[in-house]
């Protein structure tokens, strides 16, 4: 089974540099140079994965949310007219663990914005919910938790592996959250599955060496051991869950909030 993962095109939101994450206004749907390289980079992409796996099953997965349609459509369109392929409900599913992470109040802020409100902290902290409340900015702290969203991503890619046979074509449309996460998460599993000692899964640790980034529009393979995804599963959840209640960490400089 291979897993193709398409990152929504640009919209309103990612031209102007504002964080998009669950929400689903006007603008964090597909902008009109969005929609052209759908056209123009993204549709041209998947027909040549779909020519190479001639022969086998497509399944589709999306989020639901209106940047993922708008660059689903296309595809779905392609799919019709040059293979006469109209994917069944079996074989084309929605699921909203596929939209963005939470950022509550954050959503719609521009990067600017947020690294004035970070400068307004200076004490350690160990999760966004404490670090903005240190700020007096408790309204900007309904932030989904990262280790709740790992196992999100873990769940979902769990399912397909489990769901899924191995000669088919996995395409997924989602966002760059889920793209990276999904990465990391594979990592995480491989280290759960082939090693034997206490495991480190902190932003730098050795063994996490997933950097693969996916720019608006493209299209990206994920190469996940299946052995390593399907039978580790139990340890990866005691990890998280142990790396999610470690002790508070200092986000000074050069660090990354997690």
């Amino acid at each position: 089974m291979k897993i193709y993962f398409i990152r929504h095109a640009d919209t309103f939101a990612t031209e102007h540099g504002l964080i998009q994450g669950s929400a689903n206004g006007e603008q964090n749907k597909l902008s009109e140079k969005g929609k052209q390289t759908v056209r123009e980079k993204t549709v041209p992409e998947i027909e040549r994965i779909i020519r190479e796996n001639r022969g086998k099953e497509i399944v589709i997965y999306s989020g639901l949310q209106q940047r993922h349609y708008e660059t689903l459509l296309p595809i779905i369109q392609m799919l019709e007219e040059k293979y006469h392929y109209i994917p069944d409900e079996e074989h084309m599913i929605f699921d909203k663990r596929l939209d963005g992470r939470n950022y509550g109040a954050l959503e719609g802020m521009s990067e600017s914005e947020l690294r004035k409100k970070r400068s307004l902290i200076t004490k350690p902290a160990k999760t966004w919910s404490y670090l903005f409340a240190q700020a007096g900015l408790r309204n900007l702290a309904r932030v989904e938790k990262k280790s709740a969203y790992n196992q999100k991503v873990f769940d979902m890619v769990y399912e397909m592996f489990v769901n899924h046979k191995d000669n088919q074509v996995i395409l997924v449309v989602g966002g760059s959250d889920f793209f990276k996460t999904m990465q990391r998460c594979g990592d995480i599993a491989r280290l759960c599955y082939f090693g034997d000692e206490e495991i480190d899964i902190s932003p730098n640790a050795n063994g996490l060496k997933s950097s693969m980034k996916i720019g608006v529009g493209e299209v990206k393979p994920i190469i996940i051991e299946k052995p390593a995804y399907v039978e580790s599963r139990e340890r990866f959840m005691s990890t998280t869950e142990k790396y999610a209640t470690r002790k508070f960490v200092s986000y000074g400089k050069g660090s990354e909030l997690q």
